[in-house]
C-alpha cells in the first residue's frame, strides 16, 4: 500500500470517529454487512380477485435501512420506507393480474452510502377465482339442481314445459 492511500484511509477513519458516523470505505475494502431477512408469499386478494404478494423485511442490524420491494414478474414495487434496527415491516404488492407464476421479489436496500439488493423467491398462484356475484350470467356449468320432491332436474322440466311446446307452436303457426 502506498503512503498516499494509507493517509487517505487514515484521514477518513479519523473523520468518521470524530463525527460519530460510520463511513463505509469501498477503497479500503470495507463493506456494509446486511444483517437482514426477507420473504415474499403470493396469494389471491379476496376483495379484488387479483394476485398479491405479501413481503416482509426484518432489519436485524444496528442501523436504519431504507427498503423497497419489487416483484420481478410484474414490475410492481412497494416502498417499505425506513426500517429501524431490530424491527420488521410488511407490505402488500397489489399486482393487478389474476395469476402469478413462480417468481421472485428483489429488495433494494440502502444504508448510508452503501446499497445492496437481495432477491427471494415465491410460489405462484392458481387463477384467482371470479366473484360469483358479478358472473351470475356467465356460469360455466348449467344449473342441474333438482326440483323439490320430483327428483327431476330443473333443466329437464324447462325443456319439457317451455322449449318443446314452444317449438310445437312455432312449427304449427309456420306451416299455416
Amino acid at each position: 500500500m502506498d503512503i498516499r492511500r494509507f493517509l487517505t484511509i487514515a484521514i477518513l477513519v479519523i473523520i468518521a470517529v470524530v463525527s460519530g458516523t460510520a463511513v463505509f470505505l469501498n477503497i479500503a475494502g470495507v463493506h456494509a454487512t446486511w444483517n437482514t431477512t426477507q420473504s415474499a408469499q403470493a396469494s389471491c386478494d379476496p376483495q379484488t380477485q387479483n394476485a398479491q404478494i405479501l413481503v416482509q423485511f426484518n432489519n436485524n442490524g444496528t442501523k436504519q435501512i431504507a427498503a423497497l420491494a419489487k416483484d420481478n414478474q410484474t414490475g410492481v414495487a412497494v416502498q417499505l420506507g425506513t426500517v429501524n434496527p431490530h424491527t420488521q415491516k410488511s407490505a402488500t404488492i397489489s399486482t393487478n393480474v389474476i395469476q402469478l407464476n413462480n417468481g421472485s421479489v428483489t429488495f433494494s436496500l440502502k444504508q448510508g452510502f452503501s446499497s445492496a439488493q437481495k432477491t427471494v423467491r415465491y410460489l405462484g398462484t392458481s387463477v384467482c377465482t371470479i366473484n360469483t356475484a358479478s358472473s351470475f350470467f356467465v356460469s360455466p356449468t348449467p344449473n342441474t339442481s333438482k326440483l323439490p320432491g320430483t327428483g327431476v332436474s330443473f333443466i329437464s322440466w324447462f325443456w319439457l314445459l317451455a322449449i318443446i311446446p314452444a317449438g310445437y307452436f312455432l312449427k304449427k303457426f309456420a306451416s299455416t
